[in-house]
């Protein structure tokens, strides 16, 4: 469910740097909603078919496509999954971190470390993944970054000297709503009926935190990890 905003349009700022030696150098301009002057943006995501969102501290996104900018509201399409901690509109708080799969999934977590997922187009999909996170019996966990190498496995960082890996999470098959089915128990938890992926835990000592992924196109199978100690491989 996503509900767009009427995108309006102000005059841009412009913001001028001023050297000794030269006359002033136009360097940057800011386009700003009139309606919501003081919103922090974050995290930007340049999508592969064109569409750059921008995370944002009143709304999901600014989303700036074919040379206009506006903003969006997000919700998941099932409004009564009923589970517990749920959210199912995301605004309000600013989203962490987003990241795209090689399939165009677009994967976000909000302040509240939920994991939820849209497909890239206006009429998608959006819900929550078919994994648990964290894993069952695992203390919840403060997320940092989502991540995708090229084969659509999903990285997540978080504080803690660990990341976790759900391989195949941002394939379309994985997401595809005829293949999984997510309701919930007696106790009101989330439970997934069908097509549940797995999330494999990778502990990195004296990390202090996971906070970026990086993929070395030289020589395959080496991962980089930027940690709260220095980098990792």
């Amino acid at each position: 469910m996503r509900k767009p905003r009427l995108i309006i349009f102000a005059l841009p700022l412009v913001l001028t740097l001023t050297s000794y030696s030269q006359a002033p150098k136009t360097l940057f301009y800011c386009v700003k909603d009139p309606e919501m002057p003081y919103n922090t943006f974050a995290e930007i995501l340049v999508t592969k078919r064109g569409p750059v969102y921008i995370t944002a501290s009143d709304f999901s996104f600014a989303l700036v496509t074919g040379g206009n900018a506006g903003g969006a509201t997000m919700g998941l399409d099932k409004q009564d999954y009923a589970i517990k901690g749920i959210e199912s509109v995301f605004s309000g708080t600013p989203i962490k971190t987003l990241a795209e799969s090689t399939d165009g999934n677009i994967f976000f977590s909000t302040a509240k470390n939920q994991i939820t997922y849209f497909t890239n187009d206006m009429d998608g999909t959006c819900d929550i993944p078919p994994f648990y996170f964290p894993g069952k019996g695992d203390p919840a966990k403060d997320i940092t970054r989502l991540w995708f190498d090229k084969q659509n496995n999903l990285y997540i960082g978080v504080k803690s000297e660990e990341f976790y890996i759900v391989p195949e999470a941002g394939l379309n098959k994985s997401l595809d709503p005829k293949n999984y089915k997510i309701g919930n128990t007696p106790d009101s938890n989330m439970l997934i009926i069908k097509g549940e992926l797995p999330v494999k835990k990778i502990v990195v000592n004296q990390s202090r935190g996971v906070y970026s992924f990086a993929e070395n196109n030289s020589t395959g199978n080496i991962l980089w990890l930027g940690t709260g100690n220095g980098l990792f491989s």
